[in-house]
């Protein structure tokens, strides 16, 4: 059985924008989660997945308009990271 994640303010970004954000990230992935635990039928997890894909898509460009906005000086490290993240997703999925 997988576990839920937890939020914490140990992983606060301290903007409530991207807090907020990391939050509801952390829902979508409890719902697969909860959905993968109880052996949900495979169209609700896809589903669940789908939703989460489509979200973390839109959080990575907030976020990266964010730190654009505030010259964040490793910005392209960080879409780089984001990237790569969004790849190992994709490998996990048609995997």
């Amino acid at each position: 059985m997988i576990k839920n994640i937890a939020w914490s303010e140990a992983i606060s970004v301290n903007n409530k924008k991207i807090d907020d954000q990391h939050k509801h990230l952390i829902e979508l992935t409890n719902n697969l989660i909860d959905h993968s635990n109880e052996k949900a039928d495979s169209a609700l997890i896809s589903e669940s997945l789908d939703e989460l894909v489509k979200y973390t898509r839109t959080h990575f460009r907030d976020e990266e308009q964010l730190l654009e906005a505030c010259n964040y000086p490793k910005l392209n490290d960080h879409k780089e990271e984001h990237e790569l993240l969004f790849l190992k997703y994709l490998t996990f999925v048609w995997m």
